[in-house]
């Protein structure tokens, strides 16, 4: 599935009923070591924006996470293509060296 990504400033960030997804979370993470980004994203099943938070990991690589997003309504049979599509959307645009985006979903398993 084809997700269209595009980074977004943090402070553009307006997801109010889920503050993990918030410019506060991001400023706050940012104060031990985390490096914050956003991003608006797009496909056939909906759009939405995101807060990835990206820090290295012990061996100089780095890795992304994504608190409790991405928040759109996916059917279950679309959401691993989906997940495909928006890691490979957000591969153009987090840091170098990264080698692993991880989701905490909001989605009921």
């Amino acid at each position: 599935m084809e997700v269209h990504v595009q980074k977004r400033t943090v402070d553009s960030l307006r997801n109010p009923a889920n503050p993990l997804q918030s410019p506060l979370w991001a400023r706050l993470k940012e104060r031990v070591g985390w490096h914050p980004s956003a991003y608006a994203f797009q496909c056939e099943l909906g759009s939405g924006e995101l807060l990835a938070l990206s820090r290295p990991t012990s061996d100089g690589y780095r890795h992304t996470y994504v608190p409790f997003g991405p928040e759109v309504e996916i059917p279950v049979e679309e959401q691993g293509p989906f997940l495909e599509g928006l890691s490979r959307g957000l591969s153009t645009g987090i840091e170098p060296g990264t080698v692993f985006i991880r989701y905490d979903l909001p989605w009921e398993s």
